[in-house]
């Protein structure tokens, strides 16, 4: 019988000691986003559930931010004098 592969691979983590925790959710996004999906889609309740708490690649957290709740950073204002 064939194994399913989980959607993120992470060989150092004790996902058993996170779950215990109550973090595996948070831990799970941040892999996700960071690393890739696999085919997998993020919940979007779940997203917004743990999002001050997720630590994210800068880039990636901007497109998200804008994704769920349809604002740009300051940063990408067309008021913003800054340069990219």
């Amino acid at each position: 019988m064939k194994q399913s592969s989980p959607s993120y691979y992470n060989w150092s983590t004790d996902e058993t000691a996170l779950k215990k925790a109550g973090k595996f959710e948070q831990w799970k996004l941040e892999q996700q986003i960071n690393y890739g999906l696999r085919g997998s889609k993020i919940s979007r309740s779940d997203l917004k559930r743990y999002w001050s708490k997720l630590s994210l690649d800068p880039l990636k957290a901007q497109y998200f931010e804008f994704l769920l709740w349809g604002r740009l950073p300051k940063a990408f204002s067309p008021k913003s004098k800054r340069n990219f």
